[in-house]
């Protein structure tokens, strides 16, 4: 590998670099082959042999994730998601909402979260939770 110019003749100027050293012949050096490819077009299957779904799926912790693709583990794993909060968080969430009210013109709405009861039924995105004070 050739040195840049300008150490090569702060080199040459000290007498650490003689200046027949200092230019090999293009014969001595490797030709380098450069490959391009274009990997846009093709398409990759999944890893494990899974393909994609077409959304998010609405219990994967991963949905909003820009670079995340919910595929096929998402829905058998996540599934659904949480439909209810759990008591203790029901009343955490009440008691924040009682100290930070929402401002005007917003409302709440419910992420399933991920935890997936076995059972569950489809998650309804149109559900907005009231708020009671």
């Amino acid at each position: 590998m050739p040195l840049p110019p300008a150490l090569l003749a702060r080199l040459k100027k000290r007498g650490i670099v003689k200046a027949s050293e200092a230019e090999p012949s293009a014969a001595d050096q490797p030709e380098e082959e450069v490959i391009a490819e274009d990997y846009d077009d093709i398409i990759r299957p999944v890893g494990g042999g899974e393909t994609r779904i077409g959304g998010p799926i609405p219990g994967c912790p991963n949905k909003w994730n820009l670079y995340h693709e919910c595929s096929a583990f998402c829905q058998k794993h996540w599934g659904a998601g949480k439909l209810k909060e759990s008591p203790h968080t029901e009343r955490k969430r009440l008691r924040m909402l009682r100290k930070y009210p929402l401002p005007e013109g917003w409302c709440e709405l419910y992420d399933p979260g991920t935890y997936v009861p076995r059972k569950a039924a489809p998650f309804n995105a149109n559900k907005v939770l009231s708020v009671e004070n």
